[in-house]
């Protein structure tokens, strides 16, 4: 059920059924994005994780670009930031074939 957003509304219910686990004690919250939708209390737990994790690896890539584009960044013809990410999250999929976060974490250890 995971992607069952829903737009706001003044006149929703505050309880539904979870839009991850389809429990039935859901309530409307959102999310980061501002995407409003049900979730029982462990999935919105597991939502809060999930975007701490996003966060904190947002602000650590954010820090990589910075001191690669202070290097880097004059360089004529070495593509946009979007696209060279893009590569990279390529290039990463294909060497670990789509694993997991915790199983990459796994090996690196």
């Amino acid at each position: 059920m995971t992607g069952a957003y829903i737009e706001q509304d003044p006149s929703l219910n505050l309880n539904g059924q979870c839009a991850h686990c389809g429990a039935s004690h859901g309530f409307l919250t959102s999310d980061f994005k501002g995407r409003t939708e049900y979730l029982c209390r462990p999935c919105a737990r597991q939502q809060a994780l999930w975007e701490s994790g996003y966060r904190q690896l947002n602000l650590r890539v954010r820090e990589v670009i910075d001191a690669w584009a202070a290097v880097w960044g004059d360089v004529e013809g070495i593509g946009d930031i979007p696209e060279l990410l893009e590569w990279i999250g390529n290039d990463f999929a294909r060497e670990h074939g789509g694993e997991q976060v915790q199983r990459y974490a796994a090996k690196a250890s």
